[in-house]
């Protein structure tokens, strides 16, 4: 499904019935983020800070997309900060989220009976495209005393035999990509029976760009301003002037602060 067929869905999805309001969709933890990160996408110049987002057809295309989400009569902005999974309390019909997300909130297996998992809504332009894939560093200090050791310990932590029962388990994400460790992903998991785990895997992550711009892509609140969006009257032209405006000033000054 595309990102416009999946809202479709969710506004038909959206109402009142026997004096409970349900939401076609939501996004677990009001974590926004998926849509954005299948571009993949410097939100800046790596080498001079210029802000980039006037400039990127996809980041209009993600206000909008989200403009639209939040114009669908029943989703309230607020309402939703305020109780991060109405999934868990069966009050939304689908819910976009993390792979773990059958690990907690749950009683027993049966309470996921009617819930199954399905490949992350797409891009038209990008059909086969996830989420780029975010990493948590392990590093050895280069003051240990004992570097070879850690090292021996890291190698086993990456090993196909651990990242296998890690991923049997669900305990944590898989670090590689070993046929055998994603196959065995949520095998030994009573939550994850007869679900669609591949579904979790069906897309590729977004690679982006080569040069990372992560020392002033901070600068740039792309989430930040979804509040604005979904409670003013504001465009979304004129909210990504106002907001490459900002990053713009935010950056000028710590360039003269470095300088």
């Amino acid at each position: 499904m595309t990102w416009d067929d999946t809202l479709n869905l969710a506004r038909q999805l959206t109402g009142e019935l026997n004096g409970t309001d349900y939401i076609g969709l939501e996004f677990h933890n009001v974590d926004y983020t998926a849509p954005f990160n299948q571009f993949g996408l410097n939100l800046t110049d790596p080498e001079t800070g210029d802000v980039l987002i006037t400039e990127q057809p996809e980041v209009q295309s993600y206000f909008e997309l989200m403009q639209s989400f939040f114009d669908i009569p029943g989703i309230d902005y607020d309402a939703l900060a305020e109780n991060e999974c109405k999934f868990c309390q069966n009050e939304a019909a689908m819910s976009i989220g993390w792979h773990g997300m059958f690990t907690w909130g749950w009683d027993e297996p049966s309470e996921l009976d009617m819930v199954d998992i399905a490949p992350l809504p797409v891009w038209s332009e990008y059909p086969d495209n996830g989420p780029y894939l975010l990493s948590y560093p392990i590093m050895i200090s280069s003051y240990s005393e004992h570097q070879d050791e850690a090292f021996q310990i890291l190698a086993q932590y990456v090993s196909e035999e651990n990242q296998k029962k890690m991923a049997e388990t669900v305990s944590a994400g898989p670090t590689t990509t070993y046929p055998d460790v994603l196959e065995s992903f949520a095998a030994k998991h009573p939550f994850y029976e007869g679900k669609n785990i591949p579904a979790i895997f069906a897309l590729e992550p977004a690679i982006g760009e080569q040069r990372q711009s992560k020392k002033w892509d901070g600068y740039v609140d792309i989430y930040g301003s979804l509040e604005e969006l979904a409670t003013t009257n504001i465009d979304v032209p004129t909210l990504l002037r106002e907001l490459k405006e900002k990053a713009e000033g935010e950056i000028k000054d710590k360039q003269a602060q470095d300088n």
